[in-house]
């Protein structure tokens, strides 16, 4: 009886237990969900964005790289080879007007300055006879009533045969220098004070005196020259001169005032002798105008050696490629290369020969040292 009930009570205890485990089972199921949708969904959305990350570098990697450049247009002009050249305005040589005394004599007032514009009979100096002039005159005039004195002695002597013809005729010599002498001085005004006047229009080149000076005879007093007589004196180094030659064309301009227009002049006298002072060859250029020349303003000088019309373009689209030249145009946003001889060159320009260039076309001229043919770019204007 007592082992029945223990059994009934046992099974009991057993189908207890199941019901609990099954209860417990089912409260821990919908747990285990929930985690499992959210792992799957981080490891969703990872997997999405590693995705993207790797279509957008591929996007990046296949996209071609550009180059920045800056480019101006060839254009069809006339360029010179030039030499440039210093020197200095000086008077024509041949053009100078020299004023001076045949008598000696004292600067009393000098009545203009060097560089100063003279016209026609404009008072540029006087002088007075200095101490041994007014002497040399006043012997003269004793000289003269002496030769007159004895000539007459020598008549009446002739008269009163005391004397020969022969004599007569020294005593009338002595005379006749005499008074020549005497006519000579005075119209050389030797006792009055003397005036210096400008016989022509020019510029006052040289003064040589001052005021109180005794300057002896035939000295040079000052000096003119005419405004429209001016020439440009050059230095070339003797290297160069081989490729000048006269009546080539001369563009210049002075050193010391950058407002002043450019001239233009022609060499007209080329020397075969190095100056010892400067080593340089002298040049001389006549300009085609002086208005705006000044005496010994410093000039620059560039002589024309060579000129001629071409196709031209910046100095910086050129890049060496060996013995040769290259640069680059642009079509449909890419760099098209060319080969091309390079001739006549200034500071800025130089003038190309190319098969297929033309006048108006871009070339490269920042940035074509990055470029090949075929480079992709883009053009950005110059800052």
């Amino acid at each position: 009886m007592n082992r029945f009930v223990t059994t009934t009570s046992g099974s009991h205890a057993l189908r207890g237990n199941r019901s609990a485990r099954k209860m417990g089972n089912a409260t821990a199921r919908p747990s285990f969900n929930k985690n499992a949708l959210l792992l799957i969904g981080v490891l969703v959305m990872t997997a999405c964005g590693e995705q993207s990350s790797t279509d957008h570098s591929s996007e990046v990697d296949n996209k071609e790289p550009t180059v920045a450049v800056q480019t101006a247009p060839l254009r069809y002009g006339h360029i010179d080879q030039t030499l440039t050249v210093y020197g200095m305005v000086i008077p024509s040589p041949d053009k100078i007007k020299i004023f001076s005394v045949p008598f000696e004599s004292v600067i009393e007032q000098e009545w203009v300055n060097v560089g100063e514009e003279v016209e026609t009979n404009d008072l540029l100096l006087t002088l007075t006879p200095s101490p041994d002039t007014r002497l040399r005159l006043q012997q003269a005039r004793i000289e003269l009533n002496a030769a007159r004195v004895q000539r007459g002695l020598m008549r009446e002597r002739l008269r009163l045969r005391l004397a020969t013809k022969q004599d007569l005729v020294a005593a009338d010599s002595r005379f006749d220098q005499a008074r020549e002498q005497l006519q000579s001085l005075t119209r050389r005004s030797l006792g009055t004070a003397h005036e210096i006047r400008a016989t022509a229009p020019g510029i006052v080149y040289l003064m040589s005196v001052r005021q109180g000076q005794i300057v002896a005879a035939g000295m040079t007093l000052l000096q003119t020259v005419d405004h429209n007589q001016l020439t440009v004196r050059f230095g070339v180094e003797p290297e160069d001169i081989s490729g000048v030659h006269e009546k080539q064309l001369v563009r210049m301009k002075s050193v010391h005032n950058p407002d002043a227009k450019s001239m233009e002049g022609r060499i007209h006298t080329l020397t075969h002798l190095v100056d010892p002072k400067t080593r340089l060859v002298t040049v001389l250029v006549q300009p085609l105008a002086t208005d705006d020349l000044l005496l010994n303003d410093y000039i620059e000088g560039r002589i024309v050696l060579q000129s001629k019309q071409a196709l031209l373009a910046p100095r910086a689209a050129l890049l060496p490629a060996g013995k040769a030249y290259r640069l680059f145009t642009l079509k449909d946003g890419r760099a098209v290369l060319h080969e091309v001889r390079k001739g006549l060159q200034t500071a800025t320009e130089v003038a190309v020969v190319a098969d297929r260039l033309k006048e108006g076309e871009a070339v490269v001229t920042v940035g074509n040292y990055q470029l090949g043919n075929g480079s992709a770019v883009r053009v950005e204007s110059a800052r």
